[in-house]
């Protein structure tokens, strides 16, 4: 089981900038918006080359392609490439049912594995 990240979306947009940058500003309106919640939680978030991962575990049924483009839309500006990786809750393996790309030629990607 992984642990849980919570954090707000502040926080989220702020990792991974190098000298000079300008961070991410959240959606107007939503600056505290927490990104844990009853039906997914984010529970490991890296950067790299370029580009942000997101791991996020997900209850039955959720909408993963609305919940990665709220994820995804406020760090478009910083990174060329972002990746939601989605795992149902309990899980017997690591191994994820969904992901979803994002870049600035691609536009947006879902990839069911299952």
């Amino acid at each position: 089981m992984r642990a849980v990240i919570a954090v707000s979306l502040v926080a989220v947009v702020g990792c991974g900038g190098g000298a000079g940058e300008t961070p991410a500003q959240p959606p107007a309106g939503d600056e505290s918006l927490l990104l844990i919640n009853d039906d997914w939680r984010i529970v490991e978030m890296a950067t790299a080359h370029g580009a942000f991962t997101i791991e996020v575990e997900m209850a039955e049924g959720v909408d993963t392609d609305e919940i990665a483009r709220s994820l995804i839309q406020p760090l478009q500006d910083r990174y060329a490439e972002v990746l939601v990786y989605f795992h149902a809750r309990d899980a017997q393996t690591d191994l994820p049912q969904v992901r979803v790309q994002w870049t600035a030629a691609g536009g947006y990607v879902e990839t069911r594995y299952r």
